[in-house]
Order: C-alpha cells, then structure tokens, then sequence
C-alpha cells in the first residue's frame, strides 16, 4: 500500500524473487558444444537437472523433453549478463525437429528481474 492506503500501480511492483523465461523458435544447423541437458537449477540443497526433471513426466515425454542416453535433444550454456535490472542466466536449445522440419529448435532463456516486471513483459511483448 502506498501512504494514502491505495495500492501501487503495477508499473512500480517489485517482486521479492522474479524468475522469467522467454522460448523463441530457433534453427538447430548443427549440434551445439553446449553442456548436453536442461539448465540446472539450484536453490539450497535441492538441484533440478535431466534425472529429476525426467521423474516429473511418463517415461515418452521426458525423452521427448530430455532426450535419451545418446540421443540428446537438449543443451544448455549458463551465462551472467546483465542490463537494466534483467540478468539472463543462461539459454538451452531444445531440438524439436519434424520430418517437415530438421533444424526446428526452440531457444529458452531464463532471466532474473531486479525491477518491476510488468514494464519489462509489455517490452518483450511488443
């Protein structure tokens, strides 16, 4: 609440953990040198990578998800770029190639935001 006792306008809300991830179209010409896999997560002693992430699903999606052993489909290169209050943390390649369309991937970044989130989804959104 403001000090007039009317909330804040949603343009000046900062969340105390905001978490954004962006998936855009990409093309896969060839297999990265990345790190094969989702990218891992961390917080405390727990840790998200292909083996619990691949318990969330039945066995078919998971390697549609995750890929099999020798068969990845996935990789992941954690990054730490910084501007204007967002932090992108890294990027993954997901190969979601079709018989119509070999090189279709997908790009995810995952981003932190240190500022108001809403002016940020209006940027991306535009």
């Amino acid at each position: 609440m403001t000090a007039g006792g009317t909330p804040p306008l949603l343009d000046d809300v900062t969340g105390a953990r905001q978490e954004l991830t962006v998936v855009l179209p990409a093309r896969l010409r060839r297999t990265p040198t990345w790190p094969e896999g989702p990218f891992p997560f961390e917080l405390g002693i727990r840790r998200t990578d292909t083996r619990t992430r691949a318990t969330y699903f039945a066995p078919a999606s998971a390697r549609a998800l995750y890929g099999a052993p020798g068969r990845p489909c996935r990789w992941h290169q954690p990054l730490d770029v910084k501007h204007e209050g967002v932090r992108l943390l890294g990027v993954e390649l997901l190969r979601a190639a079709t018989a119509r369309d070999p090189e279709h991937a997908l790009a995810v970044m995952h981003f932190t935001v240190e500022t108001p989130i809403l002016p940020v989804l209006r940027t991306l959104a535009a």
